[in-house]
């Protein structure tokens, strides 16, 4: 079972892998969801876009990943 200790077996990208496991129940999982705040009133829109442009051309970012020295 997942305690507070552990708030990882929580998380969604592997919880479903805990509940096969048995090192979480499912009960205890929702339990989890239904006690989580909801925050979406303090979130805030972000519009994004991406080209083609932008896939093709990932060195012109304007980060140097090596040091020129």
């Amino acid at each position: 079972m997942a305690t507070k200790s552990n708030p990882m077996q929580f998380d969604k990208r592997v919880v479903e892998r805990f509940i096969r496991a048995g090192v979480v129940k499912r009960e205890d999982y929702e339990k989890h969801l239904a006690a989580l705040t909801d925050v979406e009133s303090q979130s805030e829109l972000i519009n994004t876009s991406i080209t083609d442009d932008d896939l093709m051309d990932d060195d012109d970012d304007g980060d140097d990943d090596e040091d020129e020295g």
